[in-house]
C-alpha cells in the first residue's frame, strides 16, 4: 500500500525524529493528559451518540450554536462523510492539497475538476478560480492554510467564493485544520460567516494543535441542519469514543492560552527554519502554518531518513514530483538536528 501521509514511524527500525506530520511542538497539555486518564473509568458505557457535552464545548469554543457541530473520527471522517451525505456529482478541487478530498470524491465516483496551484504564483489561489464554480458544481473543496503549500486563502478571496457557492448552489468545504497556528488566523477564519451562508460547512480538528493524533477527533461546524443530519445519518452509531470526548472537552478549556501560545512559538521557530533553509540555498515557499514546503533533489528522503529525521515527500500530491518536501515546525532543539541533517545531505549530494 503506498503512504500517502506524514507520521509514518512504524516502517523504521530505529526511532526516528518525525518531521513528516505537522503536530504542536508545545506537545499535549497536562490537563487534556488528565482528563484521557479518568476517561477509562466510563469505558463499561457506551458513549453519548450525540455527543451533546462535546458539542456545547465546542461550540462555546467557536462561539457558535452547538446544533452546528457534528463530530467525528478526526477531520478525515468528516470530509468523507460529507461527500456520502451530499453524493456530489461534480466536486472542485486544488491541487496540489490534502489527498483525502480526492479520494473521499471517488467514492462516488464524481467528476472531478482541478484548479492548478501554480509554482510560479507562489501556489496562491487567483481570482480565475471562480469562474471554475459553476451551476454543475455541487460541492468545492479549500485548504487554508493549504496543506502542502501552507499559503492562506484571503479573507476577501474565501468570501467571493461563498458568494460564488450560493449563486450555484455549491456546498463550500472549508479545511481549517492548520488555521490556528497562524497568527491571527482565528480572525481570519470563515466561521464569521457560519449563519450567513448555509452553503459553508468548515472542517477542524483536535489533532495537530492539542497533539492528539492517535485519540481522533475532528468537528464540522454547518448552519445547515438538514446537511448535519444527513451527515449523521451516512455514519455508524459510537464514531467517537469516551477518551476522546474527554479529550476533547479539556481541550476547549484551554484552547485561547494553546492556540496564542502556539502560534507565537511557531512563528518564530517558522522564521528560524526559513532563514536556516534560505542560507544553504534551498528554495522554499511563502508558509504561514506550522509546516514549510521546500524544493532539493530527488532521494532526499531516504538520506534523512538514514540520519533519523524523517521528512514529507510530496511526490505524491498531485502537481508536484520528488524534488518538493514538506517538513514541521517542531521545537527548537529538534529544528536544529533536523537542519543540521539536511545541511549533510546536501554536503553527501555535492
Amino acid at each position: 500500500m503506498e503512504k500517502v501521509h506524514g507520521g509514518d514511524i512504524y516502517s523504521y527500525e530505529r526511532k526516528m525524529l518525525d518531521f513528516s506530520a505537522n503536530i504542536s511542538p508545545l506537545g499535549i497539555q497536562p490537563e487534556i493528559i488528565e482528563a484521557i486518564s479518568k476517561s477509562y473509568i466510563n469505558a463499561d458505557k457506551y458513549p453519548d451518540t450525540e455527543y451533546k457535552k462535546l458539542r456545547q464545548s465546542i461550540a462555546e469554543m467557536e462561539n457558535t450554536d452547538a446544533k452546528n457541530i457534528v463530530c467525528g473520527n478526526g477531520a478525515a471522517e468528516i470530509i468523507f462523510d460529507t461527500v456520502h451525505a451530499v453524493k456530489p456529482k461534480t466536486v472542485l478541487l486544488t491541487a496540489p492539497s490534502f489527498a483525502e478530498y480526492e479520494k473521499a470524491a471517488d467514492t462516488v465516483n464524481c467528476r472531478k475538476v482541478f484548479y492548478t496551484l501554480k509554482e510560479e504564483n507562489g501556489f496562491a489561489l487567483y481570482e480565475d478560480y471562480l469562474k471554475l464554480i459553476t451551476d454543475d458544481t455541487d460541492m468545492l473543496f479549500l485548504c487554508t492554510p493549504n496543506n502542502p503549500t501552507g499559503r492562506c486563502v484571503s479573507d476577501d478571496m474565501v468570501f467571493r467564493i461563498l458568494d460564488k457557492c450560493r449563486k450555484t448552489g455549491t456546498l463550500a468545504v472549508i479545511d481549517e485544520c492548520f488555521l490556528d497556528f497562524v497568527k491571527g488566523g482565528r480572525e481570519m477564519s470563515a466561521l464569521k460567516y457560519i449563519d450567513s451562508y448555509k452553503n459553508l460547512l468548515i472542517v477542524k480538528a483536535f489533532t495537530k494543535m492539542f497533539a492528539i493524533p492517535g485519540i481522533r477527533l475532528g468537528y464540522g461546524v454547518c448552519s445547515d441542519r438538514e446537511l448535519i443530519d444527513k451527515i449523521y445519518s451516512t455514519r455508524q452509531p459510537w464514531n467517537i469514543s469516551c477518551t476522546a470526548e474527554a479529550a476533547g472537552e479539556a481541550a476547549c478549556l484551554i484552547a485561547d492560552r494553546v492556540i496564542k501560545e502556539t502560534a507565537d512559538y511557531i512563528e518564530h521557530e517558522r522564521d528560524f527554519i526559513c532563514g536556516r533553509l534560505e542560507a544553504l540555498g534551498i528554495k522554499y515557499y511563502t508558509a504561514s502554518a506550522n509546516f514549510i514546503l521546500f524544493r532539493a533533489f530527488e532521494g532526499l528522503k531516504e538520506l534523512m531518513a538514514d540520519k533519523g529525521v524523517l521528512i514529507r515527500s510530496c511526490s505524491n500530491y498531485r502537481g508536484l514530483d520528488g524534488s518538493y518536501y514538506r517538513t514541521a515546525v517542531k521545537g527548537h532543539e529538534d529544528n536544529i538536528k533536523m537542519l543540521a541533517a539536511l545541511e549533510e545531505c546536501l554536503w553527501q549530494r555535492r
